[in-house]
């Protein structure tokens, strides 16, 4: 699998014609796809991602985060997989069989950043290529 780097999407997207009001996010990896002469680009949105309030061993409102990655294959616009993440962090107390999670993540609340960067993580376990 050849990986195109970010600088060359980034100049790729710049280049496309976009139409801001009608295109959705898929149109518009598929045509940077195109552009770059791919097979498959991966997409992401995210729909919820909240700071919380507070710091890692107290807080009055835990980071919460959503989002969703998606691979499109750019000759057909079809997605051929797709995966979501979204939590709002708990406290332990509320759920005594999320420990091994919890103590996993560092024992502490976690920014909103570090709960992104989890959710990464647990979806990319799950990645097919």
């Amino acid at each position: 699998m050849i990986r195109v780097a970010p600088s060359e999407v980034r100049k790729a997207y710049e280049r496309i014609p976009k139409d801001e009001l009608m295109d959705t996010p898929r149109a518009i990896a598929t045509r940077v796809g195109e552009f770059l002469k791919t097979d498959l680009m991966i997409v992401g949105t995210v729909w919820r991602y909240k700071e919380r309030i507070g710091g890692a061993l107290a807080v009055q409102g835990p980071a919460s985060v959503a989002f969703a990655i998606y691979v499109i294959e750019v000759a057909t616009g079809k997605t051929v997989w797709k995966a979501k993440f979204d939590e709002t962090q708990r406290p332990l107390s509320e759920n005594i069989l999320e420990a091994k999670r919890f103590l996993k993540r560092g024992a502490k609340w976690l920014s909103a950043n570090e709960l992104a960067q989890y959710g990464v993580k647990e979806i990319f376990k799950g990645f097919p290529l």
